[in-house]
């Protein structure tokens, strides 16, 4: 992706995203997610090549980089997409749901 990203298109395509992972996710149990990324980003190739293939990590790139940006910290300080509870890899449908609450919460 050539073109900045502005925080609220982070937080619009991140969501889309997500939202098409866990309908995939919830047909397929043992779906890969970083594969499903890869997916959804090969069928929407307006975007091209995007860091990590996530639009909270091409934000954070574009502004100051190691997480200080990641639009989900921004809202929560102690946001990380590794969280055990809610991980992105392992725990797609609590990740979206966290996401979901994040962006909740930044909208108040």
């Amino acid at each position: 992706m050539k073109k900045k990203l502005t925080l609220e298109q982070a937080w619009k395509y991140c969501l889309q995203m997500w939202k098409w992972i866990v309908e995939q996710v919830k047909k397929d149990k043992d779906a890969d997610v970083d594969d499903l990324k890869a997916k959804w980003l090969k069928n929407h190739p307006r975007f091209g090549n995007i860091m990590s293939d996530c639009f909270f990590c091409e934000y954070d790139e574009q502004q100051e980089g190691f997480c200080l940006s990641c639009p989900g910290r921004l809202v929560d300080g102690n946001f990380n997409c590794a969280d055990s509870t809610y991980s992105f890899q392992d725990e797609p449908i609590r990740f979206y749901h966290e996401l979901l609450g994040l962006n909740k919460k930044r909208k108040e």
